[in-house]
């Protein structure tokens, strides 16, 4: 298995919106870029439950934007030192849990590269095209339980990505892993694709029955 690139496993530490945001937040990142929110007003969000403002994380998870995370400037650096072309960078205000302000600055960062990243013989799975009602959106099935990237991915100047049909995970090269640990960064939860416990697990509804007419 290709063990180039590392993923995140559970990051913990989140962010959350106060109040319900606009519709367009829902549409936007993991992979899609903030296009759709870029002109409307900077975000608010405030610091999770159990998540310490004296000792803020340099990684934040948040609910709303799956597959994306927020990012300290220290963090963010590093990244676009390595890997500018792939990120998407928003601006967001940050305050704790009593709305005291987060001095550090905080981005939404969104990995908007997309490859052809997984070897879908190796993880036992096959895209499967969502009905039209939702657009051009695939599905792996059944839902992955490791993930495996293939052998011939590019590698010379790539160090952040996210699959071409999953924008559930992005992965990051094992040069930019090793610059964090350099930089600090020793508490980032990275670990191979191929690691079990790293995979999305997608809970989905039993199919209804159809009824037959009596």
């Amino acid at each position: 298995m290709n063990r180039r690139f590392f993923t995140t496993s559970t990051i913990w530490d989140t962010a959350e919106f106060p109040t319900a945001p606009p519709v367009a937040w829902y549409g936007s990142g993991g992979g899609r870029g903030w296009d759709e929110v870029r002109t409307l007003p900077k975000p608010q969000l405030r610091l999770g439950v159990g998540t310490s403002i004296r000792r803020l994380p340099p990684l934040l998870n948040t609910v709303v934007v799956k597959g994306t995370h927020i990012l300290s400037r220290p963090l963010l650096e590093i990244w676009q030192r390595f890997d500018p072309e792939a990120l998407d960078i928003l601006p967001i205000a940050l305050e704790g849990r009593r709305k005291q302000p987060v001095e550090q600055a905080y981005f939404f960062v969104d990995i908007v590269r997309q490859l052809p990243a997984f070897d879908l013989d190796a993880m036992e799975v096959f895209l499967f095209r969502e009905p039209r009602s939702y657009g051009e959106s695939f599905e792996l099935f059944p839902a992955p339980q490791v993930y495996a990237l293939r052998e011939d991915l590019p590698v010379a100047g790539v160090h952040l990505f996210r699959d071409l049909n999953w924008n559930g995970a992005y992965f990051i090269s094992a040069e930019l892993r090793q610059a964090c640990l350099d930089a600090g960064f020793t508490d980032i939860p990275l670990a191979h694709p191929e690691t079990p416990d790293t995979a999305i697990k997608v809970d989905k509804p039993a199919p209804k029955r159809e009824r037959r007419g009596s």
